[in-house]
């Protein structure tokens, strides 16, 4: 652990190792970034993880999560893996934090509930890594580390922490609505 936040100190990574049987083989060494949505709270939220051989601005790490997955998104041109992580406290429990394990499907308990879903980003597409885990081990204003373990691919990361994205303003609806004016 001394080690991964030594590293993170310097540049934000992930270290990543590729089953043998990988339909694609990544790069060991990944950088990593973390945006969390508008909508996160205390009690609640969702992120989007991205580790990519390519240094970005975490501006566009932003951009990409306020975009989801729309076909315009810049994560269908970059390559390496993403994570969209999400917790809800339940009703009465005590607020649920960030840090903790998360399992590649939706996992409830009487505290809340906590999800995750895993994309290989390759050649343009998105591929669904089903099942495997996550864990969140610390999660702080400048750093979020962990560990992963997902299809054919697992690692460490110690990810920039890009803020927080804002959702995508939609287009005002002109459909003939009088205003009076």
């Amino acid at each position: 652990m001394l080690m991964l936040l030594a590293c993170s100190a310097t540049a934000p990574w992930a270290s990543v190792d590729s089953d043998r049987d990988a339909p694609v083989a990544i790069a060991k060494r990944l950088r990593a970034y973390f945006v969390e949505t508008s909508e996160s709270r205390s009690g609640g939220g969702d992120a989007l993880l991205v580790l990519i051989p390519d240094e970005v601005e975490c501006s566009d790490v932003v951009v990409a999560a306020q975009q989801a997955l729309d076909a315009d998104n810049d994560l269908f041109g970059w390559e390496g893996l993403a994570f969209h992580l999400s917790f809800e406290t339940g009703d009465g429990a005590t607020d649920l934090t960030w840090e903790a394990l998360y399992w590649g499907a939706e996992a409830t308990s009487v505290i809340g509930q906590r999800s995750l879903s895993a994309w290989l980003l390759t050649g343009g597409s998105l591929m669904s890594l089903d099942g495997g885990w996550l864990e969140l081990t610390e999660h702080a204003n400048e750093l979020v580390a962990g560990a992963f373990d997902v299809s054919w691919y697992a690692g460490e990361f110690a990810a920039e922490h890009c803020g927080t994205a804002l959702p995508v303003e939609e287009e005002p609806d002109d459909t003939g609505a009088d205003t009076g004016a």
